[in-house]
């Protein structure tokens, strides 16, 4: 790989990583079979990527994302006459601002549940939304431009565009965040509605992710806040004052769905940390830890492993109820105590669980002593 200045990194599905450089066009990374990673080139010998109009042999590749189909599209930021690039050879077909073909300064990438390419800048662009139909007739393609002099776009400066668990597409912009929750309406003579996410309205948005309960994290120069599934409301914040970060201009944010475990890209280093923002197991795999659990010293303990839409009843073996707990993920966690807010006593307790998903069910044990 001849590029150091690597400014745009996304992992896709099929295992692949896509990475932008700022001027030597774009890489795929792959494992060979000795796990040696392998680099592509992505340039104009390979792909349908051109330079910028200054100088035709700078490229800017920006993000890469996948379709349903298995389709690699990438940003092609800058060029001449073209925003975004169909994978697969030099031959493949490309887009430019259908509003103004001058203006294909994106960056970023999304593609929805039903194939339309939603692309987004820090440069003043707006959102810039084609769907070709799945076919190759560039005739009947939808192409939209939305700005903020014709939507509720806060800032025609948008700096994050995601899709979330439901299909509706997330946007962070220089001031504040929104959302399209019916992008199935875009169509050649309607731009769908953009609602302006009224508890982030003055911040400058650097980047969002959607984790696997579909919350929302922000990054900002204030640190990040985490919305709920709509974006109503906030429902934590992580800055230098109440989190280990050293700074609170948070850069970029990815998070492992596997793990829970979401990583902050700062102005001076990156920083991880531990959530319950974890992907359901696709069956029960239930594992207690840690055992015994003491609550004085441990806390909390982890019922871990849960199907999706699980619901956790704690309870005594006798049967008594002693508390039915809220499942969002993979893991939940126990303090030990019952609904009335007193711990149990030392002994022997049982977990039951069932998926509203699978249908299936499954117990376990948690040991408590003092």
């Amino acid at each position: 790989m001849n590029a150091n200045a690597i400014y745009r990194v996304n992992a896709l599905r099929d295992g692949s990583v896509w990475l932008g450089s700022w001027g030597k066009g774009g890489f795929r990374a792959t494992y060979d079979e000795r796990d040696s990673i392998v680099f592509s080139k992505i340039d104009k010998s390979t792909s349908s990527i051109e330079g910028i109009s200054a100088d035709p042999n700078f490229i800017l590749v920006g993000d890469a994302a996948m379709d349903r189909n298995g389709t690699v599209f990438l940003v092609n930021e800058e060029a001449a006459d073209r925003a975004l690039v169909r994978t697969g050879g030099t031959n493949q077909p490309t887009w430019s601002n259908c509003t103004d073909t001058r203006a294909n300064k994106f960056r970023a990438l999304a593609i929805d549940n039903i194939g339309t390419k939603w692309l987004a800048g820090p440069a003043g662009n707006g959102v810039l939304a084609i769907n070709d139909r799945n076919t190759d007739d560039r005739s009947d393609d939808i192409c939209q431009n939305l700005r903020s002099s014709t939507t509720n776009l806060p800032d025609n400066a948008v700096s994050a565009i995601k899709v979330d668990k439901t299909g509706a597409i997330w946007l962070g912009t220089a001031r504040g965040v929104a959302v399209i929750s019916s992008p199935g309406s875009l169509s050649t003579t309607t731009v769908p509605f953009v609602r302006r996410i009224t508890s982030l309205t003055t911040v400058a948005v650097n980047d969002l992710v959607v984790d696997a309960l579909n919350y929302k994290w922000v990054a900002t120069n204030v640190g990040v806040f985490v919305l709920n599934e709509d974006g109503t409301e906030v429902l934590t914040t992580i800055s230098t004052s109440n989190s280990p970060i050293l700074d609170n201009n948070i850069r970029s944010i990815a998070i492992d769905d596997n793990s829970g475990r979401v990583y902050l890209g700062t102005s001076i280093g990156l920083f991880s940390a531990r959530t319950q923002s974890i992907r359901p197991s696709e069956e029960f795999a239930l594992s207690v830890y840690p055992q015994p659990f003491r609550p004085a010293s441990d806390g909390e303990v982890v019922i871990d492993g849960l199907a999706p839409d699980a619901d956790v009843r704690i309870m005594t073996a006798s049967g008594e109820l002693l508390t039915a707990l809220q499942v969002r993920g993979r893991q939940v966690l126990w303090n030990g105590r019952d609904t009335q807010n007193r711990l149990v006593p030392p002994g022997v307790y049982i977990i039951q669980s069932s998926s509203a998903a699978t249908g299936a069910s499954t117990s376990g044990k948690i040991v408590v002593t003092r």
